[in-house]
């Protein structure tokens, strides 16, 4: 029981590390998007 007690805290912060790192990944692909897609794509066409 002890042992499971200390695993459930490594569950719960790899799971707020992977949420975190979408989070960021998401934000940093559309904030590329947004930039890039406005400037590349609008001039190339």
């Amino acid at each position: 029981m002890v042992e499971h007690i200390g695993d459930y805290p490594r569950d719960d912060l790899s799971f707020a590390a992977l949420l975190i790192l979408t989070v960021l990944a998401v934000a940093a692909a559309t904030a590329a998007i947004t930039r890039f897609g406005r400037r590349d794509l609008t001039t190339t066409t």
